[in-house]
């Protein structure tokens, strides 16, 4: 695995962080796309001659394979769509306090959902169907998509791509 690729994968801080801490989430799922993104170009590039890791793969050295599918990559696609919640979770310098843009709520994955919703976006809860996040299904291949088509066999299942 190149050096650069390695390092970006085997942070230390994104692999070990207190549960529930919203903003670690966020960055373990930009880290994610990112090594997806990158994986995509070095393949296409010729510098990647292995085969692709699943997102399972590359997602489980972050979090479990049931944390990213139900939450990360349920929720966080939408984060767009309220661009000071975005400078929130990325806690940069001019990040806006918590009380503007959580009220009240915890900061908890169903929350978050719920204020996303309320700025325009989709539902994140796709039932029947797929919720596809831009760029990370090209390395999915292998585990877990057989029992996701036997899942909705029979029924017509609807793709919804997400706008990012």
């Amino acid at each position: 695995m190149p050096d650069r690729l390695y390092v970006l994968m085997s942070t230390h801080s994104l692999a070990q962080h207190e549960k529930g801490d919203i903003c670690m989430a966020y960055a373990k799922y930009i880290v994610i796309k990112n090594a997806v993104k990158q994986l995509n170009q070095m393949k296409s590039a010729g510098t990647w001659t292995d085969k692709l890791p699943t997102l399972q793969e590359i997602s489980g050295i972050f979090v479990s394979k049931s944390a990213f599918f139900s939450n990360h990559k349920r929720v966080f696609p939408n984060v767009t769509f309220y661009p000071e919640m975005e400078k929130w979770l990325l806690n940069g310098d001019d990040a806006p306090e918590d009380v503007e843009v959580w009220g009240n709520a915890k900061h908890t994955f169903d929350n978050l959902d719920k204020i996303l919703k309320s700025h325009g976006a989709p539902s994140a809860s796709v039932k029947g169907g797929e919720k596809k996040v831009s760029g990370e299904d090209e390395v999915v291949k292998g585990k877990g998509k057989c029992k996701a088509k036997e899942k909705g066999k029979g029924k017509k299942v609807r793709k919804i791509s997400d706008s990012e």
